[in-house]
C-alpha cells in the first residue's frame, strides 16, 4: 500500500479491535467519516486519566493515515500529531 492511502476497511477493524479496547466502535465510525470525507480537521479527545484517550488517537491516526505500512510507523508518519501532555496542552487562558 502506498504511503497516503487508505487502508481496506478489513485492516482497519481488525487493527482497531486489537489495540483499543472498549472504545473500537467508536474508532471504527470516526475512521469511517475519514473515509467518507466528514470527519472533522481537529478531534478532541476528553476524559480521566487512563481511559484510552490516547490510545484512541493513536488508532485512529493510525487507520486513517494508513500508518501500518509506514516506515517507522505511525509516529514517524508527516501527518501525525498529538499533544498528550500538560506542557504541549495549549490552555484555554493562552488563547484568549
Amino acid at each position: 500500500m502506498l504511503p497516503g492511502t487508505a487502508p481496506p476497511q478489513s485492516d482497519v477493524m481488525s487493527n482497531v479491535s486489537r489495540s483499543v479496547v472498549g472504545h473500537a466502535s467508536l474508532i471504527s465510525r470516526l475512521a469511517e467519516a475519514g473515509r467518507e470525507g466528514t470527519l472533522s480537521h481537529a478531534i478532541l479527545f476528553t476524559g480521566p486519566d487512563g481511559v484510552g484517550k490516547t490510545t484512541a488517537a493513536v488508532a485512529l491516526a493510525t487507520a486513517l493515515l494508513g500508518a501500518d505500512d509506514w516506515p517507522g510507523g505511525i509516529t514517524a508518519h508527516p501527518d501525525f500529531w498529538i499533544e498528550d501532555s500538560d506542557t504541549e496542552n495549549i490552555s484555554i487562558k493562552r488563547v484568549r
